[in-house]
Order: C-alpha cells, then sequence, then structure tokens
C-alpha cells in the first residue's frame, strides 16, 4: 500500500464533497438552502459538513497549523517579523474576536453573550499573516471580554510549553531582550507580551513605540479580516453548536494556511490584505469589515508586570535610535 500526502487526500476528500462544502463554507449557505439546492435532507447536510470539517483539520493541521517547535524556528518567525514590520524578536500578534452563532437553546449560558450566543476564537499569527496558534470556544460570560489570564494560551506560556529561544542582543545593539508576542490593550503587559502604552498624554518616544507595536500587530488583523473576506460564513450567524462552529473554523483556518502557501496569489491577490513594505497600504476588505467576527473588550484593567514596564521601555528607547528609527509613514 503506497502513502500519501494529507494534500492528496484532502483532494479526495474535496472531489467528495466540495460542491455542498464550498457554498457553506465560501458562499455561507445555510443548511437549509443547501438541503434545497441538492435536495437531501437537512441532517445529511449538517453531517456532510462536520464530517468534511473533521477531515479536513486532521489531515491539514499537522502540515499547516503548527506552533514552532524549536528555537530555530521560532527565530525564523521573529525574522520574519523584523523583515516585514520593523519589530524585532517578535514570534506572533494576538488577537481574540467573538463569532457569531444562532443560539439553538443547547448552547449553555457560558456562550451566550449580550443576550446573543458566541464563541471565542483567540489565535497567534506570524508575519505572513498565517494562523500559528488557534483556540476556539472559550468560554466568556455575559459580556464582550476576553481574560487573557484564564486562557490556554497563557497556562502554555507560563510553562514555558512554547520552547521560546532565550534572551538575546537585539540587532545591531548589545541591549539583550527577550522573545515577545504583541497584543493590543486587552492583554496584560508581561516581560514576554508588549502592549501598548495606555492614555492620553504619551510622549513622543511612546507614541512612535505604539506606532511600530501597531505596525507588528498588523499580520492578525490583515488574518481575521481575509477569513472574513474569503470565507463568507463569517457574515451571518452560524446555526451551529458551540462545538461543530469549533470544528468547521479549525477547518477554515487549516485552509487559510494552506491557501496562504500553496495557492497566495490566488488566494490573497494584490489588495485584500495591508502591505508590509514600509507604508501600510488598506486592503480591499477593510470596506467588508470582520462580518460577524466582533472584538473581544477589555472587562477590567490589564495588569502590568514591573519586567514587561521595564522591557516595554528598553525597546521604545531602542526603537526611537536614530539608526533604528522607521519614520510613522513606514520609511526610513
Amino acid at each position: 500500500m503506497f502513502a500519501i500526502s494529507p494534500v492528496e487526500c484532502l483532494c479526495h476528500v474535496t472531489v467528495i464533497y466540495v460542491p455542498g462544502y464550498v457554498y457553506f463554507f465560501v458562499a455561507g449557505e445555510s443548511f437549509k438552502s443547501l438541503s434545497c439546492m441538492y435536495r437531501i435532507g437537512g441532517s445529511t447536510v449538517s453531517k456532510i459538513i462536520l464530517e468534511t470539517s473533521t477531515v479536513i483539520h486532521q489531515l491539514l493541521q499537522e502540515d499547516f497549523l503548527q506552533m514552532p517547535k524549536s528555537e530555530a524556528e521560532w527565530r525564523t518567525v521573529a525574522e520574519g517579523f523584523l523583515q516585514k514590520w520593523q519589530f524585532p524578536h517578535c514570534v506572533g500578534a494576538l488577537d481574540a474576536k467573538r463569532i457569531s452563532i444562532q443560539d439553538s437553546g443547547q448552547s449553555g449560558s457560558t456562550f451566550r453573550n449580550n443576550k446573543e450566543c458566541s464563541v471565542l476564537l483567540a489565535a497567534a499569527v506570524d508575519a505572513d499573516s498565517k494562523f500559528l496558534y488557534v483556540s476556539v470556544g472559550a468560554q466568556g460570560e455575559y459580556s464582550d471580554s476576553f481574560l487573557f489570564e484564564d486562557s490556554d494560551f497563557r497556562r502554555d506560556l507560563d510553562q514555558g510549553l512554547f520552547h521560546l529561544p532565550p534572551a538575546e542582543p537585539l540587532p545591531n545593539s548589545n541591549l539583550t531582550f527577550p522573545y515577545v508576542f504583541v497584543g493590543d490593550g486587552v492583554y496584560p503587559l508581561r516581560s514576554d507580551l508588549m502592549t501598548p502604552f495606555s492614555g492620553e498624554d504619551v510622549d513622543p518616544g511612546q507614541r512612535f513605540f505604539n506606532h511600530q507595536l501597531s505596525r507588528a500587530r498588523q499580520p492578525a488583523d490583515n488574518a481575521f479580516s481575509i477569513l472574513a473576506h474569503r470565507w463568507r460564513i463569517f457574515h451571518t450567524s452560524i446555526h451551529l453548536r458551540p462545538d461543530k462552529v469549533a470544528k468547521v473554523t479549525l477547518a477554515i483556518v487549516c485552509l487559510h494556511n494552506f491557501l496562504c502557501g500553496r495557492r497566495s496569489k490566488a488566494y490573497l491577490p494584490v489588495g485584500p490584505s495591508d502591505g508590509e513594505d514600509r507604508a501600510l497600504v488598506e486592503g480591499t476588505w477593510r470596506s467588508e469589515g470582520l462580518g460577524v467576527m466582533r472584538p473581544v473588550q477589555r472587562e477590567q484593567e490589564t495588569s502590568c508586570s514591573p519586567e514587561g514596564e521595564e522591557l516595554q521601555n528598553i525597546m521604545k528607547d531602542y526603537l526611537s535610535r536614530p539608526t533604528h528609527k522607521v519614520r510613522e509613514d513606514g520609511s526610513i
């Protein structure tokens, strides 16, 4: 018996199920409309969609949805952020969105937010807007808030399970600095997670740091927006239970990464993503928004560790040096 690659397996699965699956994912068709279109029962449509999602995730996750496993692989990710977004020692951009789902009465109160049902999609993204880490279905009760402290990502990070490289000198400098993730104000400032300076009275150096941090976060914004742009299922409330939404979303994320790598010109034509060549150019998907994916909110003031604040200032001073500084229009 000859072994076949995950891509060959995927082609076989796609030939069998592609019509309904494509309409559901790409066009955002409902089970009811697919049932009428193909003259099959709604339960059969649901079974096909969910089984295909499971198979796609199983076939692609090992090759197309994996965190770096070695220090060398993490350094490769960091090099991408340095070259494309001018932020050193960054190993991933963090973001989270809530996906609106239709309440079937079976979801449970922990998935209800502001009288609606939703699941949380939290992710870490590389410099090319490909997902490194995805968690779907984390429970948040009664609000749009996101508690990083309760996340599996935070626990894995604290336990050293990501095997990040040790602190090393910044480029063209003797300053030793750890490898870090970047996030917005929803996330806490830590020694392994850089966030913006808060408040309205930031000084020029802090403002420039915030600008550069925003650039480094751009791939995460791109990734979520491209999902909404390419997969129209995210433009209407999904009529599935949270566990099934998780299966569908994981399959879409795997396909996103696969298409970014194998079919990038067709999947990412000029326009639908923000450029990284110094100046930021808004992609065409900006006018479409995020569909039913909602930004998460900060429930309470996020924490700032003393070590995180010290490192934030070190990076601020480093980025502000004339030899490193990139003007806010993106040029050097």
